[in-house]
């Protein structure tokens, strides 16, 4: 199993000291019946996937929270990112 925090921000700065816009998203991937992985999105603050959870049949785990990172990243362009992985 892994678990990660996808976080996203902007140049902005709020009243609060806060990165404007700010996104974050927890992200457990875990084996998937025979093969591949189910990477899960769970949105902590910002903008919610249209698309929550998927599957990736062929592949590891690694594959399924690659395709995960693909999916925020083509929602936030042009943020900053940064991914901790446990």
């Amino acid at each position: 199993m892994i678990k990660a925090v996808a976080k996203y921000w902007g140049d902005g700065v709020d009243t609060y000291g806060m990165p404007v816009p700010y996104n974050s998203y927890f992200i457990v991937v875990s084996p998937w019946q025979n093969s591949g992985a189910i990477a899960t999105i769970v949105t902590l603050s910002g903008i919610a996937p249209t698309q929550q959870n998927f599957v990736v049949m062929q592949g590891s785990e690694a594959a399924a929270l690659s395709k995960a990172t693909e999916v925020l990243d083509g929602m936030h362009p042009g943020l900053t990112k940064r991914i901790d992985q446990d």
